[in-house]
């Protein structure tokens, strides 16, 4: 019978047998494996909340730097504008279309206020407030573009501007970009503002009047507010202004014939003229 001899150091003790159980263990565990952490099996042992704080994954197609521009509510008051709309329509990413101070042309579109970003047109110019779509109002012109008259300056927080296209997310009418409107929520007390200008020719004056009263309720669950609004742009015709009253131009003064020296019989072709009146219309109206 053969005997292993062995060398040990007869100054320790002999191992208990939970040393023996650890070494036990640790030699079953396999070499190089991943660590790993314990699990709660007993039965007061609950799931956990996983929160993913960040990932390795890159999307490119799918995110990607908006540029917004957020304009506060006190920046629009500061203006003392007679209309929202006359406020957006000084911004650079906005295209000055239909408003008071310019109504343009067209059919069912006087007295709206139409926003067009990067005039690429009104109906690719996406107007939500808080999130949602508008109703349209020129009904025969786009049907697609919002009148933002409709829209109480009081009730304004902010408005955010989204000039980079958001068609993927939005539809096609939000080539040009998105305008959101964002409203305030659990306004409590009353706010009252008016406004009026003179101009320097005694016309195209405005006048603003405005209100908003709101109150909360059932400890601040709910909320009621009510906002009146009142605008009026008085009509600025050319006679109204004295420098316009007369028509002033260049009218045709020479017509030179064919085969002068050099080209012409040293008269002026046109000149500078003032009030300036058809011939076939008589001064004092119909005769």
């Amino acid at each position: 019978m053969s005997v292993q001899a062995q060398a040990q150091n007869t100054g320790s003790p002999p191992p208990t047998d939970q040393q023996n159980d650890a070494a036990a263990a640790q030699a079953g565990s396999p070499i190089g494996g991943d660590e790993t952490s314990s699990i709660d099996t007993s039965p007061g042992g609950g799931e956990g909340e996983v929160v993913v704080t960040g990932s390795r994954i890159r999307r490119p197609n799918l995110e990607s730097t908006v540029p917004i521009a957020s304009i506060r509510s006190q920046d629009i008051y500061s203006r003392a504008d007679p209309s929202l709309g006359e406020t957006l329509n000084d911004l650079p990413q906005l295209r000055s279309t239909f408003s008071q101070q310019n109504p343009g042309s067209g059919i069912g579109i006087a007295g709206l206020n139409l926003l067009d970003l990067r005039g690429l047109g009104v109906q690719r110019t996406l107007v939500l407030v808080n999130g949602r779509r508008h109703v349209p109002s020129d009904i025969q012109n786009t049907a697609a573009a919002v009148d933002i008259n409709t829209i109480p300056i009081d009730l304004l927080d902010r408005v955010d501007v989204v000039t980079g296209g958001n068609s993927a997310v939005y539809g096609s009418d939000a080539i040009a970009g998105v305008v959101n409107f964002v409203l305030k929520k659990n306004f409590d007390g009353l706010q009252l503002r008016a406004g009026a200008s003179i101009p320097q020719f005694k016309a195209g004056g405005n006048q603003y009047v405005s209100g908003i009263a709101g109150k909360n309720f059932a400890d601040g669950r709910g909320n009621l507010t009510l906002a009146v609004e009142y605008s009026n742009q008085e009509r600025l015709f050319a006679s109204s202004i004295p420098f316009l009253r007369r028509a002033d131009g260049f009218v045709t003064n020479d017509t030179d014939g064919v085969g002068l020296t050099n080209g012409s019989d040293g008269i002026f072709d046109t000149v500078f003229a003032r009030d300036i009146r058809s011939s076939t219309i008589s001064r004092f109206g119909v005769i």
